[in-house]
């Protein structure tokens, strides 16, 4: 469990580069990665309450640079079409959902 902080920050530092450079692909990749790493079955809430007590520091740039992310995107959302033809959405189980006209297909 040592290091879930530390790998979650260098997938989100990728995600901030693959933003600033409107890489849409190699954002929707780091986004599956922190997804996996997330979704481990290794990984129990007690751990990560652990591990962000070990960690405070880290835990806190990782809140900035998601919050900076999360705007980041959604000014690239409304102003670049890269992103906005992407219309896929994540559901609950981590699973990719795409709209395809009035259908949606769920990719596994």
């Amino acid at each position: 469990m040592e290091g879930i902080f530390e790998a979650l920050l260098r997938l989100e530092g990728a995600k901030h580069k693959a933003l600033i450079q409107t890489d849409a692909s190699a954002y929707e990749e780091y986004v599956r990665a922190q997804i996996r790493l997330l979704d481990s079955s290794s990984i129990s809430p007690a751990d990560l309450e652990t591990a962000a007590r070990k960690s405070p520091q880290i835990l806190g740039t990782l809140s900035r640079l998601i919050r900076l992310n999360t705007a980041l995107f959604a000014n690239l959302f409304t102003t670049s079409s890269v992103f906005a033809l992407n219309q896929n959405q994540y559901t609950a189980n981590g699973t990719m959902e795409a709209q395809l006209g009035n259908r949606i297909e769920v990719e596994a």
